[in-house]
């Protein structure tokens, strides 16, 4: 979707983002959504419970919160509520993110990443029947990524298609670390 207007949906004010707006293409990219995402309200693309969690963002490191974690099968797709979430904290002037867990996990294999205070993964876990899947080593990095995360004190969200199915194909530490560290939007 093509913007003309990025003031127009609301989401964005001339006096407060105008800085923004003079290089949204650049935001955008670095962020890894559309400009659309940055120029919608949240709401347009997200639910209640997503929507408070956006909200309360600079409360959620100190009190034990690491992220937000959409589990289920979402008839809509998951892709539209994660950019909505990270063009919401962009257009809030938060260093947020949005990869692949493919990208995530070479980021920081390369040692420089990934360090927004907010990263989605859209493909966090998807099971093997639906395209998903990890090589073994690359599961202790992704647990790793995780746990460094959380002492970091940054946010990380993640789409998993089934906490069961994670916990056998991954371990059972990563559904004990997200029932415990996460807050879970179920479909």
């Amino acid at each position: 979707m093509t913007v003309t207007d990025p003031y127009e949906n609301g989401a964005l004010d001339p006096e407060v983002h105008g800085r923004l707006v003079a290089d949204l293409d650049r935001y955008a990219r670095m962020a890894g959504v559309p400009v659309s995402a940055i120029c919608s309200p949240l709401a347009t693309s997200c639910g209640e419970d997503e929507c408070k969690w956006a909200t309360g963002f600079h409360k959620l490191s100190g009190g034990g919160i690491s992220g937000l974690a959409f589990v289920g099968e979402f008839e809509e797709g998951i892709e539209a509520r994660m950019m909505g979430l990270t063009g919401c904290l962009v257009r809030n002037f938060i260093d947020a993110k949005m990869m692949t867990v493919q990208d995530a996990l070479a980021q920081k294999k390369a040692g420089n990443g990934p360090t927004a205070r907010m990263l989605a993964v859209p493909n966090f876990y998807v099971s093997k029947e639906h395209g998903g899947g990890l090589a073994s080593w690359q599961v202790g990095e992704l647990l790793s990524l995780l746990l460094s995360r959380l002492a970091e004190g940054v946010q990380t969200v993640v789409y998993v298609s089934n906490l069961d199915q994670m916990a056998v194909d991954y371990g059972s530490l990563f559904k004990q670390h997200i029932e415990n560290y996460f807050v879970t939007v179920s479909a």
